[in-house]
């Protein structure tokens, strides 16, 4: 059985090549996993020292819920995909649950008296954050805009890697934003 490790550098390594948008957010996920059980073989981990961890993540580290909740879903996630290719015997977090109590809040949009405010306060930015609000484009998407994005009535936002192989989108699709006057 591999050492935890092992495995979870081999597949890091198979993720980064299909989720190049996403490998940093995956490498810093399970750091501190690794750190605590990289040493040991897989399968002599056992559900209640990954609850253990999950504890002291939440009330020493003071991480919060929603943080250590994907950390606990990506690793479950790596792991079942070890026992998946018959790579792995066992998945030492199938019983662990991700933390409960995690809210789901509504997205809050800005009202006209807001957007007002924020015209006031940066008010060489204003046209920026117009296009931003009819848009809904993220500021990394902003940047990769050119003007061969805009045909007709419509925004194209890329999302192939650029040169440091960062997408631009968040899904790490294609996007098309229709756009208003």
């Amino acid at each position: 059985m591999p050492k935890v490790r092992d495995y979870l550098e081999w597949y890091l390594d198979w993720y980064e090549a299909g989720h190049p948008t996403t490998i940093s957010k995956a490498k810093s996920e399970v750091t501190r996993f690794i750190e605590r059980f990289g040493h040991r073989p897989i399968d002599s981990i056992r559900a209640v020292e990954v609850e253990q961890y999950k504890r002291a993540r939440l009330m020493d580290d003071k991480a919060a819920k929603e943080t250590v909740g994907k950390e606990i879903r990506r690793l479950k996630a790596a792991f079942n995909r070890g026992v998946e290719w018959k790579e792995l015997d066992v998945n030492p977090l199938s019983s662990v649950k991700a933390p409960r109590g995690v809210r789901s809040v509504a997205v809050k949009f800005y009202d006209r008296a807001a957007m007002g405010r924020l015209y006031r306060a940066n008010p060489g930015r204003a046209p920026l954050w117009l296009f931003m609000a009819h848009t809904g484009l993220r500021r990394g998407e902003i940047i990769g805009l050119e003007k061969s994005s805009v045909v007709a009535d419509r925004l194209f936002v890329e999302s192939d890697p650029n040169e440091s192989g960062e997408g631009r989108t968040k899904s790490g699709k294609w996007r098309e934003v229709p756009l208003n006057r």
